[in-house]
């Protein structure tokens, strides 16, 4: 099995360059650790977008959606929650829209640039909370090539999160063994984790407890590129 690992900036390439690959989109802090707990709380799906006004659009479609996401990782105006899996309501049964800087990012780049070459591959979201569960899925793809992009790496050691999340997944699909505890201190060392020392309202320190709770879902989440939205759903 092949592994690259890419990042916003460079995702479509990689994604042109290997349409026989399973796409793995990561964000632990804190996209798909919310998606996560979303859809265990019960929303039939997350429609994944990139801007907050298409976010808008769709509830004007139909009110019933919830909105959920950011800007900048400060909940978006005039949306229902904001990017928090701590704060995630223990029941929900509209169907959500997820607007983030980083995660839902790379879901529509990666769509975009596999339709521009003609390919359709398995995309997975995932973080620690439901890595054993993206384990599985991805060896039911029975693909020979993974490709990682973890979404939050940028520079000044943005997104070690991301990167230790790609690592175990990586180690997990080799059948090598996984140091968790090295791991779980690589999402709270990295430098996006200093947000979450408690001092903002938008970064509320129990995100990081939900981000590191590990395996805590048996569900893989793979997004479903259908004509009119990109739909997470639980598998």
């Amino acid at each position: 099995m092949r592994f690259f690992h890419t990042n916003l900036e460079n995702c479509q390439n990689t994604v042109r360059n290997h349409p026989e690959a399973v796409v793995i989109v990561i964000d632990v802090l804190r996209a798909f650790t919310t998606a996560a707990h979303v859809l265990a709380a019960g929303a039939p799906e997350i429609i994944l977008v990139s801007t907050i006004n298409e976010a808008f659009a769709w509830r004007e479609q139909n009110p019933r959606l919830l909105l959920l996401g950011e800007v900048g990782g400060i909940p978006a105006e005039g949306f229902d929650l904001g990017n928090s899996p701590s704060r995630v309501p223990a029941q929900i049964t509209q169907t959500v829209v997820q607007r983030t800087s980083a995660g839902t990012q790379g879901v529509v780049l990666a769509a975009r640039a596999a339709a521009e070459s003609g390919s359709v591959p398995p995309i997975l979201c995932v973080s620690l909370p439901n890595i054993s569960a993206t384990m599985r899925a991805v060896q039911t793809c029975a693909a020979d090539t993974v490709l990682f992009i973890e979404t939050g790496v940028r520079p000044d050691n943005w997104g070690g999160e991301d990167i230790a999340c790609a690592d175990a997944l990586e180690s997990l699909l080799q059948e090598q063994p996984v140091d968790w505890p090295a791991i779980t201190a690589r999402v709270l060392d990295p430098r996006s984790s200093v947000l979450f020392d408690g001092s903002h309202p938008a970064f509320p320190s129990a995100d990081l407890d939900c981000a590191t709770d590990i395996d805590r879902f048996d569900f893989a989440m793979q997004v479903h590129i259908l004509p009119d939205r990109l739909a997470l759903r639980k598998s």
